[in-house]
């Protein structure tokens, strides 16, 4: 299932650790120090920011699966309950089917065929 809760709380999670990334290389980047330390600090910072977007995208794919284990049977059940009323309600609409079709016929013959006519006599 796209979109809905999941998809936003993963979105705002993944913007989140964009800023946190952002704002941390320029931290280090306008940060006086020397360009073996400020490299370190941009390793260190990469290797944690990546470990944390690792185990936010552990829990999402784990939170979506206890989820989709606990919603489908439930889906499941409810087709298969309200099913057989679709089927009913199909079977008692099929006479009305039809005559809603004869109807139809009869006025495309009767009445825009009267009209027709009268369009007829005025061209």
């Amino acid at each position: 299932m796209k979109g809905g809760l999941m998809a936003k709380e993963d979105n705002q999670s993944s913007h989140f650790l964009l800023g946190v990334g952002i704002g941390a290389i320029l931290g280090l980047l306008f940060a006086p120090a020397p360009g073996r330390e400020t490299r370190k600090k941009l390793k260190d910072q990469a290797t944690y920011l990546y470990d944390k977007g690792s185990d936010v995208w552990e829990e999402a794919a784990l939170t979506y699966e206890v989820t989709k284990d606990r919603v489908e049977p439930v889906v499941k059940e409810f087709i298969d309950e309200v099913s057989p009323y679709f089927e009913e309600l199909g079977e008692r609409a099929e006479p009305y089917k039809r005559e809603l079709a004869v109807k139809v016929k009869e006025f495309v013959r009767k009445d825009l065929g009267k009209e027709l006519e009268k369009l007829r006599k005025t061209v």
